[in-house]
């Protein structure tokens, strides 16, 4: 099996060759929609590593999937509409959210933060009421993230929680007036599994047991009432065929539950639209939402049923193009070495960390130099670590079954400012590698004790605060939520260095 992960030949790249949509090379230089990457990267006094956000190009991706799905249920006279949601977890800073809200889509959550981002742009005037506001995570009744989702509720009437275990049931039917509510049954759990529940190994998610004490629940609370059935398949599924495969079951669940619950109205296909991450890439949009369409069409028919809206979370198709990750290569090492290497100024373990936790492939690229002779390389990372290497071949051939994988850049000379650049990292990386105080969907990093002896002098760094996190993505001034349903007031000044003794400082311990 073989991937492309950038120019796949030791010629030079033709002038006017064009790598996707947006990049194309001209004298020498990659140009992003008419402007020179290597310019951009050169012109500031410390210039790289440098992640750089197109967010046009987020705006476009958005509009492209919702044109697909408009065409499709045109020419096949599906009854039903379709539902862009971005799943913020993918990127949840400031810039990217409003692009994302600007081009009409609506929003899914994962935590408490997601909530405070929501009140902050309903109080800039961009998260009008039509928004729907999908609540998925984990949201035990209770919880300052179950909380803050009726708080919001009390705001924003568009909110739909969704349910993914029985436990998160008693504070939604405890809340005041009407909600819609979702659930989430259980599915396979990895890309490669396509098990139906209530085998499947995943977390999240109902299986038939609990899904019928849940949808009791729902149908004795008489301030519930059930509007989203939710299913999650996988991530990046690049074959079309397979994607409706996995759905079939979900969709029968949908047929079924909606003869019993006439207000579902809307499947809920998670993710799972791929992004271009390599330039072999091959995925037919068109194709597969009029595969889906007819499917949804032939069982509900089966069951004599309406069908329904399509909603799909859509986070690294969003926002995973727009984004990537420039480094200047420093030095170039012969040691007799499979290949030479190129030495970055900057570590790829820390800035993207896909690339060797999960042995994601990416496209790299020369944004200089393109017409030089190109030559197979490795890349090193600065750290001192063996996995900050791009890309390691043993790892990629066990995890993908990819043996012939290459990476080709211009030949230089030791010395020779080459910048290159990691393309589809504008998903997940920024969030996973280190965005302090920020992590994985917005979640504050931990809090921390350092032990200075075994007698009791400490000091506590606390975790930070949601005014931190928020700060941190780009939200400035956060407006002040009056605390509701118990939650407690997380918007207060936040102490750097709390203490457990009067020790102070390490050397005052010593």
């Amino acid at each position: 099996m073989k991937t492309v992960i950038g120019w796949n030949a030791t010629t030079p790249v033709p002038e006017q060759h064009q790598f996707g949509q947006h990049l194309v090379h001209q004298s020498g230089d990659l140009h992003l929609d008419g402007m020179s990457l290597a310019a951009l990267a050169s012109q500031h006094q410390d210039p790289t590593p440098l992640t750089v956000a197109y967010l046009p190009l987020i705006q476009e991706k958005i509009s492209f999937l919702q044109n697909t799905f408009t065409t499709a249920i045109a020419k096949l006279g599906y009854q039903g509409a379709f539902h862009y949601a971005y799943a913020s977890k993918a990127n949840m800073n400031a810039e990217v959210i409003k692009a994302t809200l600007a081009a009409g889509a609506h929003y899914e959550t994962s935590s408490e933060t997601d909530l405070h981002i929501i009140r902050a742009m309903k109080a800039e005037g961009r998260f009008d009421d039509s928004k729907m506001v999908i609540c998925n995570g984990f949201k035990r009744t209770g919880s300052a993230y179950a909380n803050q989702i009726l708080a919001l509720r009390d705001l924003h009437q568009n909110v739909i929680p969704v349910i993914s275990h029985e436990n998160e049931v008693a504070g939604l039917a405890a809340a005041s007036g009407k909600l819609d509510v979702g659930i989430r049954i259980k599915c396979g759990g990895s890309s490669r599994d396509l098990t139906s529940p209530p085998k499947a190994n995943c977390r999240f998610g109902l299986d038939k047991a609990s899904q019928d004490v849940v949808l009791a629940k729902i149908a004795q609370a008489d301030n519930l009432q059930l509007r989203m059935l939710h299913v999650m398949v996988g991530s990046q599924v690049t074959d079309e065929d397979l994607f409706v495969q996995r759905l079939a079951a979900a969709i029968k669940t949908y047929a079924q539950l909606k003869r019993e619950f006439p207000t579902l109205s809307i499947l809920n296909i998670g993710g799972g639209i791929p992004a271009q991450m390599t330039l072999d890439f091959d995925f037919d949009y068109a194709l597969f939402a009029e595969k889906l369409l007819l499917k949804v069409t032939e069982i509900c028919a089966e069951y004599d049923v309406p069908v329904p809206d399509i909603l799909s979370e859509v986070g690294r198709y969003t926002v995973a193009e727009h984004g990537m990750q420039v480094f200047k290569v420093t030095a170039k090492i012969d040691n007799e070495s499979d290949t030479p290497w190129y030495i970055l100024n900057g570590s790829m373990m820390n800035t993207l960390p896909d690339f060797w936790a999960l042995s994601e492939l990416f496209t790299v690229l020369p944004l200089n130099m393109l017409d030089r002779n190109f030559v197979e390389v490795t890349l090193g990372g600065t750290s001192c670590d063996s996995d900050d290497q791009y890309p390691n071949v043993k790892r990629i051939a066990k995890e993908h079954g990819i043996s012939d994988v290459k990476l080709m850049l211009p030949e230089i000379e030791d010395g020779e400012e080459l910048y290159i650049a990691f393309l589809a990292q504008g998903a997940y990386q920024e969030m996973l590698g280190g965005n302090n105080p920020v992590g994985h969907c917005g979640l504050p990093r931990a809090a921390k004790l350092y032990l200075y002896d075994n007698e009791g002098a400490a000091q506590y760094v606390p975790s930070p605060t949601q005014s931190q996190v928020l700060a941190q993505l780009g939200y400035a001034d956060p407006v002040v939520p009056t605390p509701a349903y118990g939650m407690p007031d997380v918007w207060e000044l936040f102490t750097p260095r709390t203490k457990l003794t009067a020790a102070s400082t390490f050397a005052e311990v010593r």
